[in-house]
């Protein structure tokens, strides 16, 4: 079927009455070994895990068949452990973005609020990271560092990208790997395998972007294995992310333009932003500059040749986080002074985290359950067609998503993957008004179908509020009594952004 599962998956006389993708036991399908950690060798975490290698099947509905080996990391309570009646699990974004080879950047704001009180499980979902076997796309990473280097002609990039593409596919392939079970409903079905095998009673689920959708998932196919959920920058299941990424990457534009607008000594400094912002994108296009990128892990570099479109990209990029998006303002005059200070710390970022994706994930799980329910034709029809905003759209004979998914032997998803989930779970909901990919409002649309839930939005950050620590603060009290609502006090008290080039520098 391709959907890693189906409702008659897995041994037992109710299995055919279990929800669509759920798998009876899925721990009686898979085993667990603790094995030396790895991933902490460079730099030793603070706190050490106890890690496992899972074994699960690659095709749930085929438990004899192929296997995929996860990469799991356990934080152990401190004190008086509450038992194994219920742990915390992380779900990462992307889809394939992997978490345990970046523990020691991301352990201080992202994982160490939430360890201590229960067991804490981090893990690399299939495909990613250290779990084999892996979806990297290198082939499509080397595509990347030639166009920043500006090695390609712009006409034939879409012709590249499909070949490039279309490498990782036939590697892949040829290596035995099936494309089409590498998506939500398998994850969800390896997340309950993980519970089972370590112990756990219930889990509580903290996803953070795609995390949110596989959170959603797994509630759906296992909703008596969960405790409480937390939803940070999400991503609703029924929702067209693709088709709707442009409008709503406009809205995060403006809000950083009217934020800078709305803080007296930004608006002074940085008068007429907007219009001088797509002033610079133009000029860049008619006279691109010479940058250097530099990966902030290794020191490696790039001299990257920037265009106006780089500049949108990044910008994009920076309004995930408000230490990057609030240089914007800055990097505006500073860059029409001939200054590209800003631009080279903004592209370094993004030179740094091009790694840590695993492409072939990311391709196996949007196109099985968002492009398969999205149209290339509705993409065309809501992309804005202001001259500045008009560059989100991506539609000046770029390769899509969806010429993409054409390609990539995904399989589809069932329908319910396209439907909402419906719970009375206790469930809090996290949003960052500067968000550009989930935005503020998702939280309102799966709201209307969770019973039983609390939801803050944090005007004055970006996409991922767990690693905030007004954000910290609350999933851990939430965690400790989903009952209750915990105090929003800090969000009121958070420091709005300081818009100076300075300040992430």
């Amino acid at each position: 079927e391709g959907a890693g599962g189906s409702a008659a998956a897995g041994p037992g006389d109710g299995a055919a009455e279990l929800p669509v993708g759920a798998v009876a036991d899925p721990a009686s399908l898979a085993r667990n070994e603790e094995v030396a950690c790895g991933f902490d060798e460079r730099i030793p975490l603070p706190k050490r895990p106890t890690c496992y290698s899972v074994t699960v099947p690659e095709d749930w509905s085929d438990p004899a068949g192929a296997e995929v080996v996860l990469a799991v990391a356990v934080f152990e309570a401190e004190g008086d452990r509450p038992g194994t009646d219920d742990a915390t699990i992380y779900l990462d974004g992307g889809p394939g973005g992997a978490t345990l080879d970046l523990l020691w950047t991301s352990y201080g704001l992202l994982h160490e609020p939430q360890i201590g009180a229960r067991d804490y499980i981090t893990f690399d979902q299939r495909g990613v990271g250290l779990s084999e076997p892996s979806l990297t796309c290198p082939e499509l990473t080397e595509l990347e560092l030639a166009r920043l280097a500006g090695e390609l002609d712009p006409g034939s990039e879409s012709t590249a990208t499909l070949d490039a593409t279309a490498g990782c596919r036939d590697r892949l392939t040829a290596a035995g790997v099936d494309l089409a079970v590498y998506n939500s409903v398998a994850s969800a079905n390896d997340v309950e395998a993980i519970r089972g095998l370590l112990g756990y009673d219930q889990l509580n689920l903290v996803g953070v972007s795609y995390g949110t959708r596989l959170a959603q998932t797994y509630l759906r196919q296992y909703p008596d294995s969960v405790r409480s959920m937390v939803l940070d920058s999400i991503v609703p299941v029924e929702a067209d992310l693709w088709t709707n990424l442009a409008p709503e990457a406009r809205e995060a534009f403006e809000q950083l333009f009217q934020g800078c607008a709305a803080d007296p000594a930004c608006a002074e400094a940085n008068p007429d932003l907007e219009n001088r912002f797509f002033a610079l994108l133009d000029r860049l296009d008619a006279e691109p500059i010479q940058a250097e990128f530099s990966d902030l892990l290794n020191g490696d570099s790039v001299d990257a040749v920037v265009d106006g479109d780089d500049v949108m990209g990044l910008v994009f990029q920076a309004l995930y986080d408000r230490s990057a998006f609030s240089i914007v303002p800055a990097m505006v005059g500073e860059v029409e002074d001939g200054d590209y200070r800003a631009i080279e710390y903004l592209g370094s970022i993004q030179l740094t985290n091009l790694p840590y994706s695993a492409l072939g994930m990311r391709l196996s799980v949007e196109c099985n359950e968002e492009i398969a329910f999205e149209s290339a034709d509705d993409l065309v029809a809501v992309a804005p067609t202001e001259p500045g905003y008009d560059r989100l759209a991506g539609l000046d004979g770029e390769a899509t998503l969806f010429d993409l998914c054409e390609t990539w032997p995904s399989g589809q998803a069932p329908p319910v993957e396209n439907e909402p989930v419906v719970s009375d779970t206790p469930s809090l909901l996290l949003a960052g008004g500067y968000d550009p990919i989930t935005r503020p409002g998702n939280a309102d649309v799966v709201a209307e179908n969770l019973a039983n839930h609390v939801s803050f939005l944090f005007p004055d950050e970006g996409h991922g509020l767990v690693a905030t620590p007004c954000g910290a603060e609350l999933v851990a009290a939430f965690i400790a009594d989903p009952t209750g609502e915990p105090d929003d006090g800090c969000i009121a008290t958070s420091p709005p952004p300081v818009w100076t080039p300075e300040q992430a520098r």
